[in-house]
């Protein structure tokens, strides 16, 4: 089995390559790649290992950044200090997600799955469904980190009301009123958030929690009026109204 690490933190990368090849001696780690442009640059070059381990946040942007750029059909095991990004994983062929740091056991249980993937693909059953449940498995994203004065608070998806844009910046507004600007964008936050927040418009991404009525306006919009205290009016775009009736009924 063929492996490629991407790691750009080399302790990390040593003591990961350490436990891959204690998995089994026919594992060899075939590079280990320290950042998106060198990655871009070796799977334009290189036939696709049987399985990636990286790293999410690399000193030069996302690792999702390489596998935006180039096709790798190889699944990923996606590696991270942070649990805020299972959602985009899943999105970019990953198969199981563990937290740093990892011991042996969280990488010996992933390429577990990889071969019990590749061992049900490879046989005639309705392989599909065993496929999809298995990934249903990877963790899900409950809260999001908040990076406040000396602090790392983690605020829970279910007591956010809403994400908004404000003069270039993106911003977290709590159910009790709190609010923290993000470094993230608007985009990431509708990514990651779940089926309980909605994109009303290019500016604001709501909690159903947080929607106290919807009031009709005369161009065939609504305006949302929130249960939080805001500054600012909440107007679901025209062409977005029959999703998000939709989306209010099923919550």
């Amino acid at each position: 089995m063929n492996i490629v690490i991407i790691e750009d933190e080399e302790l990390t990368a040593e003591d990961l390559a350490h436990q891959v090849s204690k998995y089994s001696d026919d594992i060899v780690v075939q590079a280990v790649l320290p950042s998106v442009q060198e990655s871009v640059i070796y799977f334009k070059n290189h036939p696709a290992p049987d399985l990636v381990f990286s790293d999410i946040q690399l000193q030069d942007g996302p690792s999702f950044d390489i596998f935006r750029t180039i096709t790798l059909p190889s699944p990923i095991v996606f590696c991270t200090a942070f649990d805020e990004f299972a959602l985009e994983a899943i999105k970019n062929n990953g198969i199981d997600y563990i937290l740093k740091p990892f011991s042996k056991g969280d990488v010996h249980a992933a390429i577990d799955k990889f071969v019990q993937l590749r061992r049900n693909l490879s046989q005639s059953s309705p392989n599909m469904q065993k496929l999809l449940g298995d990934l249903a498995h990877i963790k899900k994203v409950t809260s999001i980190l908040v990076y406040y004065k000396d602090k790392i608070l983690p605020i829970r998806l279910e007591d956010i009301a809403l994400f908004f844009k404000q003069n270039e910046l993106t911003y977290l507004k709590t159910i009790d009123g709190r609010s923290y600007a993000m470094d993230q964008t608007l985009d990431h936050f509708e990514q990651i958030a779940g089926s309980a927040f909605f994109r009303v418009s290019r500016q604001v991404l709501i909690h159903h929690r947080c929607i106290k009525e919807t009031v009709h306006m005369f161009n065939r919009k609504l305006e949302v009026i929130p249960s939080t205290a805001i500054d600012f009016r909440i107007e679901v775009s025209r062409n977005r109204v029959g999703d998000f009736l939709d989306w209010l009924t099923a919550h």
